[in-house]
């Protein structure tokens, strides 16, 4: 027996997200549609407002909900230091490890030619022209452990090599092919802390 079309169209939207496979997508369009009413509406609306207000900052590709980053406004933060990261998620992941006080860069990714992701599309052409644009000393390339990652920082490292900013990643700690915002902030920490040179691995 087939779910009643909704349901399924309900599952198939879940199904986009990451880790949610067939089943589980069924499973969770018939718990949400078990939900009280009042509190779908509520979901509802907060995708709605989603919607109209959420937008990424020009600036750093942090997705915010006002007229200002509240890292890019924050005048206590280093300028000279820039943290890049593939996800949203990944600054959330950095500021709760309380490592760093430097800016970032949020790319849509990482380069990965089999999935058609390129240097326009991840934002890494933005990102060097930041970078080569002045002020920066230092940038953080917090790609991922996985090759994918590796690969995009090395390629950002060469980049830059001519520039005189110097390129790093976080030390070892960070299982290969960790993803950043699954990382506890302690080995995160650690891992930001005692970054390494790109150039000299």
């Amino acid at each position: 027996m087939e779910p009643p079309k909704t349901v399924q169209q309900i599952a198939d939207f879940l199904r986009r997200l990451p880790s949610v496979g067939t089943k589980s997508s069924l499973r969770l369009a018939y718990a949400c549609l078990a939900l009280p009413r009042e509190d779908l509406e509520a979901f509802c609306s907060a995708l709605e407002r989603a919607l109209t207000t959420i937008h990424t900052c020009p600036e750093c590709g942090l997705l915010i909900d006002g007229d200002s980053c509240p890292i890019c406004s924050d005048s206590t933060r280093d300028g000279s230091t820039l943290m890049v990261v593939t996800s949203a998620k990944d600054v959330l992941a950095i500021e709760n490890s309380d490592s760093f006080r430097g800016r970032y860069f949020v790319l849509s990714g990482t380069l990965s030619p089999a999935a058609h992701r390129t240097l326009e599309s991840t934002g890494i052409n933005r990102l060097l022209a930041k970078v080569q644009a002045g002020g920066i000393r230092e940038v953080i390339c917090c790609t991922g452990a996985d090759l994918e990652g590796e690969t995009t920082a090395l390629y950002i490292a060469s980049a830059l090599k001519e520039t005189g900013v110097e390129v790093t990643r976080p030390a070892e700690g960070l299982p290969s092919g960790a993803v950043l915002e699954y990382a506890d902030p302690v080995t995160l920490g650690r891992a930001i802390k005692g970054r390494t040179k790109i150039e000299e691995e």
